[in-house]
């Protein structure tokens, strides 16, 4: 039996262990990108009086996330959805302002559109209450609507990594 070992097999092996080295190092870069780009979506609700006057959606994360799908419900019904390229119309934030019957108040509402991406650090708000002007049934009412309420928010990263985020 030979043992002696040729610098074309020195060749051959050092080549190999490089391009394994490579490989695993190609694949730990993408993880740690996708570490470093995961977007993290919050709902954070602002109250005033113990009333629900503000629903806003926050990017807590480093990359942006791409919204898939939105759904606003009342009491476990949809009543705000849009959703990617099913041939729905999307419903407007304001319908759901009317349906609480709060649509005399003063009020402003952005209904998100499917595909928009939302920045890190970046603040989206679905819909506010001036605070001048609520008498006490619209306080009632939003006091009421902030056990009723609740949102589902799917999105995705750059990676097309797919999340979730439920508040209720």
């Amino acid at each position: 039996m030979d043992l002696n070992v040729t610098n074309e097999q020195v060749g051959i092996l050092v080549g190999c262990l490089a391009l394994g080295l490579t490989i695993w190092q190609g694949r730990a870069t993408i993880r740690h990108n996708k570490l470093s780009t995961k977007p993290i979506i919050e709902v954070n609700r602002r109250y005033y009086k113990r009333g629900l006057r503000e629903v806003i959606i926050k990017n807590n994360g480093l990359g942006p996330a791409i919204l898939t799908s939105l759904k606003v419900m009342l009491n476990e019904k949809v009543i705000v959805e849009a959703q990617n390229n099913d041939g729905r119309e999307q419903n407007d934030m304001t319908d759901f302002i009317k349906l609480i019957q709060l649509i005399k108040y003063p009020y402003s509402t952005l209904s998100p559109s499917i595909g928009r991406s939302i920045l890190a650090g970046e603040e989206i708000t679905l819909f506010t209450f001036e605070k001048e002007g609520l008498d006490s049934k619209a306080l009632k009412v939003l006091y009421d609507l902030n056990k009723e309420l609740d949102i589902q928010i799917e999105y995705e990263s750059i990676y097309k990594d797919k999340f979730l985020e439920l508040d209720q």
